[in-house]
């Protein structure tokens, strides 16, 4: 049987009550320390460098040489990785993190497998990917300030649930630097996900038999829901950026938000490419984005339902806003200047509200 809170057999970890008497309360206050100790004795770091062994316990002073051999000795039952922590040393580790993530129990008690602060550790795969993680769970795990470079694999740098896979859930990348995206950085197919102040830029390559003018990945091709993007810096990308969309029967991707990003010099390959493409699913959110210098900037399109458009910075596009074939969108708070052929484009979309929004030119409209 699972015990809860990590606590010793024999030891149960109430809470105390205020009605208690006096005489019992010094007995509820060791047994609440007892299991306080208990729950930090069993949050633990391991170490990776490569100038260490396997074969090592993976401690500082005796590391492991692989991620992969750190991540196995926590495994991946629901929760093994509660609190515990993965630190790998500078170097370029040429392994995938497949089918391997640990797991948190919350996200007060995560899973984190991090770069050691101030070095530069790459991950570099030589295979389909460079993370794919596909059990239909919550994570609660954290990957942390490590550079990813794509050159050697042939699908999306990441892969958090794929089309026919279960959906994972409350999995973080923060602060990390996707290069040389050949086929994309991000195919999520799970929800409440989070990727934040991450940079993301270069290598996207135009591919064939896809049955479209131009076939490029994206840094973001997203099919779940409940999902935040915040804070990331995209560039140097062939095609769309932010692309919300699902082509599967049943699937409607909903209430992602795409918030304080930064986009720009985008869709060089393909003149219908936007910043951000909101579509497929009710209530998906852009605000607080800074967008430059691409073919369109942000369109709610085809069924994006009550979605919003606010408070973004958008120019140098050919159209700065569309709205396709949805209701209730909401446009508020934007500032658009130098847009070519329309500011905000409204197209078959009933009770869309363009408030608040300023242009370089006399009619937004």
């Amino acid at each position: 049987m699972r015990r809860e809170n990590n606590s010793p057999a024999g030891v149960d970890c109430p809470a105390p009550e205020n009605h208690l008497k006096r005489k019992i309360i010094p007995r509820w206050f060791l047994a609440i320390i007892f299991c306080l100790m208990a729950s930090a004795a069993h949050a633990q770091t391991y170490y990776v460098s490569p100038s260490g062994e396997d074969s090592n316990p993976g401690t500082a002073a005796a590391p492991f040489r692989t991620i992969s051999r750190a991540l196995d000795v926590i495994g991946t039952i629901p929760g093994a990785g509660a609190g515990q922590t993965v630190e790998v040393a500078s170097g370029t580790y040429n392994e995938a993190i497949m089918f391997n993530l640990p797991s948190g129990s919350s996200w007060d008690r995560p899973f984190t497998l991090r770069a050691r602060p101030r070095d530069q550790v790459t991950i570099h795969a030589y295979g389909e990917v460079n993370v794919y993680i596909a059990d239909g769970i919550d994570y609660y795990a954290i990957i942390d300030g490590f550079v990813f470079d794509a050159a050697n694999t042939w699908r999306s740098q990441v892969i958090i649930g794929g089309c026919c896979d279960p959906k994972p859930r409350s999995v973080r990348f923060q602060n990390n630097e996707f290069i040389n995206n050949r086929f994309g950085a991000f195919e999520i197919g799970g929800d409440y996900n989070e990727v934040v102040n991450n940079k993301i830029h270069g290598g996207f390559e135009e591919y064939e038999g896809c049955g479209q003018v131009h076939c490029f990945g994206y840094p973001f091709y997203i099919e779940g829901s409940n999902n935040l993007f915040a804070g990331n810096e995209i560039y140097d990308v062939a095609s769309w950026v932010f692309h919300i969309y699902s082509s599967l029967p049943n699937t409607w991707p909903h209430d992602n938000i795409v918030r304080n990003n930064i986009i720009h010099d985008f869709g060089f390959g393909d003149s219908r490419a936007d910043g951000i493409l909101l579509s497929s699913g009710p209530r998906n959110a852009a605000y607080g984005n800074t967008i430059y210098n691409g073919p369109n900037g942000i369109s709610a399109w085809r069924s994006c339902d009550g979605c919003g458009i606010f408070n973004n910075k958008i120019s140098g596009m050919d159209r700065c806003i569309d709205v396709v074939e949805s209701t209730g969108v909401l446009v508020d708070g934007n500032v658009l200047t130098n847009c070519g052929s329309a500011y905000v484009n409204i197209i078959d979309a009933p009770a869309v509200a363009v408030s608040n929004t300023s242009c370089d030119v006399q009619n937004c409209r």
